[in-house]
């Protein structure tokens, strides 16, 4: 083999090494590209579980409170309810007096 053919030779073979270290860049470049759009994502995926958590929390505060109000009207209307109620059995034991005043005159 004559120095010509030897330098053809690592010549091309350093051109074979060439191109496949190209190809191999070409794909670090994509698995990149890959790796900054996942993460991409994944902020964006974080930022919105951020703002559902803080609007799940925001929603929570006001059940809370309407409940406390649906409480205190509850409690009123079973205070109200035990007022009529006693005053019906006010109302019965007083007709039912009254009825008993009423028999000897029958």
């Amino acid at each position: 083999m004559t120095n010509e053919e030897l330098l053809a030779a690592i010549s091309e073979r350093f051109d074979q090494n060439d191109a496949r270290w190209d190809q191999n860049d070409a794909r670090w470049d994509q698995n990149e590209a890959r790796w900054d759009e996942n993460w991409r994502q994944l902020t964006d995926y974080r930022r919105q579980l951020e703002e559902n958590r803080l609007l799940l929390q925001s929603n929570r505060r006001h059940s809370d409170v309407r409940f406390e109000a649906v409480e205190d009207q509850i409690e009123r209307l079973v205070e109200a309810i035990a007022l009529v109620d006693a005053k019906l059995e006010r109302f019965r034991e007083e007709t039912n007096r009254r009825f008993d005043e009423l028999r000897p005159f029958s």
